[in-house]
């Protein structure tokens, strides 16, 4: 996988959204405090490398470094590790790179910002395919769903069972909603 630009909206969904064969996700994310770019791998100061990112390296090292928005994360989906760094939204996207990785993540211990979901995709009328996802840690009344865009104004056809966009709204992001796992104990 390669870096990319992602371009998406958000929204809130109603509880009649669709739900045809959910996949289970759960969501780490790192501390970047604790890490660091070394001869292209993203390496964690106690836990040693978490993936290789080889010739994108130094795009993703000036991300964490520079990039007060920056989020690393560890998603686990149908038994494979996907270690993803995402930078700040700009004009309606944010660079994102993703690269498969077999680094345990269960070694992380303590406490961790963690996102527990299913998710299950969905195509409108108009040929986009939707990603729902109804969380499960944290427990919360909630189900987002975001539909990923070649650019923002490009239009899309908005299902019935969307309540309202949130797509601004940063409270609504995985990694804003993991950080309520660590005031319930956090772990994985």
């Amino acid at each position: 996988m390669v870096g990319h630009w992602e371009v998406e909206r958000r929204f809130l969904a109603r509880d009649d959204a669709p739900n045809q064969d959910p996949v289970h996700i759960t969501q780490i994310y790192l501390n970047l405090s604790e890490l660091r770019i070394v001869e292209g791998f993203l390496q964690h100061q106690i836990h040693g490398e978490i993936a290789e990112f080889g010739v994108d390296s130094k795009e993703i090292e000036t991300i964490l470094m520079k990039d007060e928005y920056a989020i690393a994360r560890l998603r686990m989906m149908e038994g494979e590790t996907i270690c993803g760094v995402k930078g700040k939204m700009i004009n309606g996207g944010r660079k994102e790179f993703e690269t498969y990785t077999t680094f345990d993540p269960s070694c992380l211990g303590g406490e961790l910002a963690v996102i527990e979901k299913t998710r299950c995709l969905w195509e409108g009328g108009d040929g986009l395919i939707w990603e729902i996802d109804r969380y499960i840690r944290p427990q919360l009344d909630l189900i987002l769903a975001e539909v990923e865009l070649s650019h923002i104004e490009q239009a899309v056809d908005i299902p019935p069972w969307v309540i309202q966009e949130v797509t601004h709204d940063s409270t609504y992001t995985n990694s804003e909603l993991a950080k309520l796992s660590l005031s319930a104990g956090g772990g994985i």
